[in-house]
């Protein structure tokens, strides 16, 4: 049986700024980058005072031609860890300076409304895509989180995009490549998939660490009890479709045999049948039939005589 569709866009988060790790990372990355959409690496920071140098931290050459050899996209990463509302001028900036295709926003606090109109206005001017992560957690480094808690990821409606328009913003759990990378198979669904490559001074993996991890149902409010779950019901012997009684039919009484009609009366002079009812109808005669008179004797034949006695 074959079956086709889109593949789930998966993209690979890693935070190297050493040369030696930057290869040691690119060539983790090589077995598998037919389950890879793009390469997102740590090059851009903000600083304490909101500005963001448009120099990345490492050198770019090595992810371009490693994403160029490969048919990936390069989508560099801008770690927003003071302020989310940054000047999108300043975005659409560091775009152009470095010829790149998009980026990718790490934010503690999701950016206000406002902010994503003005950033989708000055998109206009380029071709490159916006992606908008959201966590409260460390992602790399010693205060890293371990495993991992659920990312919004949100994609600006503007350029070439990467994540499929089916919804508006995603809530999706992070997978540590490799130990979490998920069979080829699973692969075909429109959820997209961030893989995150650990870095090389990052605490080591759990080692009850799940190999398919689940994200969890949220849980209700502190103020809300938590939903009970009913119980279930027993089978009904009742008929949903009709109502019958329990009681059983009285059985049906034997039809009376026909009685014959009387017979006639030898006295009583046979009577003419009565005509049915209806328009033109007579009453009928009730006289009796009229005898014949007797008739006489021929004049020529001699009169009888009296018996004899």
């Amino acid at each position: 049986r074959i079956s086709a569709g889109p593949l789930s866009p998966a993209i690979a988060l890693l935070r190297e700024t050493d040369p030696d790790h930057i290869d040691a990372a690119l060539q983790a990355l090589r077995p598998n980058v037919e389950r890879i959409s793009a390469v997102a690496p740590v090059l851009f920071a903000q600083q304490p005072d909101g500005t963001i140098p448009v120099t990345p931290l490492a050198d770019i050459m090595p992810f371009r031609m490693f994403c160029a050899y490969h048919r990936l996209r390069l989508i560099p990463v801008v770690a927003l860890d003071f302020y989310s509302d940054v000047d999108p001028a300043t975005l659409v900036n560091i775009i152009l300076k470095n010829r790149l295709n998009g980026l990718i926003l790490l934010v503690r606090t999701p950016p206000a409304p406002e902010w994503y109109e003005q950033t989708t206005a000055l998109l206009e001017k380029t071709t490159a895509d916006l992606i908008v992560l959201q966590t409260q957690d460390a992602i790399w480094g010693e205060k890293a989180v371990r495993p991992l808690n659920p990312v919004l990821v949100r994609e600006i409606q503007r350029g070439s995009l990467l994540l499929q328009p089916s919804a508006d913003h995603w809530t999706l759990l992070p997978r540590f490549y490799p130990a979490q990378l998920p069979a080829a198979r699973k692969l075909q669904t429109p959820e997209p998939l961030l893989l995150v490559l650990p870095a090389h001074d990052d605490p080591p993996l759990p080692d009850d660490l799940p190999p398919d991890p689940v994200l969890a149902p949220p849980s209700p409010a502190p103020d809300q009890p938590a939903p009970e779950t009913p119980a279930p019901k027993k089978p009904s012997k009742k008929t949903s479709r009709k109502k019958t009684s329990s009681k059983k039919p009285a059985p049906a009484e034997p039809p009376s045999p026909a009685e014959p009609p009387p017979a006639p009366s030898e006295e009583s002079p046979d009577l003419p049948a009565l005509p049915t009812e209806g328009a033109g109808a007579e009453p009928p005669s009730l006289a009796p039939p009229s005898e014949p008179p007797p008739s006489a004797p021929p004049a020529d034949s001699p009169a009888e005589s009296p018996p004899a006695p």
